[in-house]
């Protein structure tokens, strides 16, 4: 069973050109800051220092947060959809192409002209 994500190296060269010259703006907080916050706050609110009852409540802050992050992201997506459809449409295919990228995948043969993360 394979694993990874395998991009061709025009498309990792590109992504990391546009990512220097664009970046993150200075003003926008990123998003990752956010589920950190929650989890920090999640992790204090729920740990009680008996370790089983931890071990659940910690699976249970970390599902609320892919739920919270999941939802943050279809309500950006409709907004985006609401001024500019077809804007919402790449926004969309964006997120499910980098959801399909996270899994491994069976029957996929080797790419040499990939890497593999």
């Amino acid at each position: 069973m394979q694993s990874g994500i395998y991009l061709p190296t025009a498309a990792i060269a590109a992504a990391l050109a546009l990512d220097l010259m664009l970046g993150d703006p200075s003003w926008m907080p990123h998003p990752v800051r956010f589920i950190g916050r929650a989890v920090v706050l999640g992790e204090g609110r729920m740990r009680t220092g008996e370790p089983r009852a931890d071990l659940w409540r910690g699976a249970l802050v970390s599902f609320g947060i892919v739920i919270a992050t999941a939802l943050a992201a279809s309500v950006a997506i409709a907004i985006v959809s609401a001024i500019a459809n077809w804007l919402g449409g790449v926004c969309a295919r964006c997120r499910a192409v980098t959801q399909r990228f996270r899994r491994p995948q069976q029957g996929r043969p080797d790419s040499s002209s990939g890497q593999e993360f």
